[in-house]
């Protein structure tokens, strides 16, 4: 197994809300944390940094210590609520940030095990020669709106309310994030990713760049064609395989 992680600014935004970390603690374990921050740009840049640092030091301390005996779903859980206080407290030192939080989408891969935790939009998808599946849900208002069938998933793409989540950490003093498990079959990888490349990419057009090209060079030419169309926001991919 193998992680390859960028995250890039854009074309337009004058800050990278954005952040990404990920580690390869042994042949048998990793993880990923990608965060798209909001809030204003010192907020989101700030609170982003928070949850990822945070949720970091936990999957860095627990996975390592524990031989995978602590139950990894605890562990994300725990470390996801950890991020969020941290998050608030920050804020209510600073009456400026107090609007700060960040999206989460955070991956622990043990073995072909994929267990992922996530709040608000950014995403993660199962990628094969066959196509994309998306298998995270977003916490948007869009998709309440094509949950209850008052629009489509087309009429989403350009939906003029896309951009809004209905979670995220920091916002709510109770965080519940969605945990999902996953066994990747033979030829199954990961992209994770923040909406600054969703945006501007078609999961269609995603599938055709990953499969195109070596796993190392995918986060970078996936931003480069987000970039290439208006690379209007950051844009964070994460490529597991």
């Amino acid at each position: 197994m193998d992680v390859y992680g960028k995250s890039d600014i854009g074309t337009v935004r004058s800050a990278n809300q954005d952040d990404i970390k990920y580690r390869k603690i042994n042949d048998q374990v990793l993880w990923v944390v990608v965060c798209d921050g909001m809030g204003g740009v010192s907020g989101g840049e700030i609170a982003s940094s928070i949850a990822v640092d945070e949720i970091s030091n936990e999957f860095d301390d627990k996975l390592q210590t524990s031989n995978l005996e602590t139950d990894i779903k605890s562990i994300m859980i725990l470390a996801i609520s950890n991020a969020n206080r941290k998050i608030r407290e920050a804020a209510q030192e600073d009456p400026q940030y107090k609007n700060m939080g960040t999206t989460v989408v955070a991956l622990v891969l043990e073995g072909r095990t994929a267990h992922i935790v996530s709040l608000g939009d950014s995403r993660a998808y199962v990628i094969d020669n066959s196509g994309i599946n998306q298998i995270t849900v977003d916490h948007s208002v869009v998709q309440e709106l094509v949950d209850k069938g008052e629009i489509t998933k087309t009429e989403a793409v350009s939906y003029p309310q896309r951009n809004i989540i209905t979670k995220a950490l920091g916002t709510n003093p109770d965080a519940e994030p969605d945990y999902i498990d996953y066994h990747l079959r033979s030829g199954e990888s990961i992209l994770m990713c923040t909406d600054g490349l969703t945006n501007e990419l078609s999961d269609e057009e995603i599938h055709s760049i990953v499969i195109s090209n070596i796993p190392c060079e995918i986060p970078d030419k996936l931003i480069e064609e987000a970039n290439n169309r208006r690379g209007a926001d950051n844009i964070t991919a994460a490529f597991i395989i």
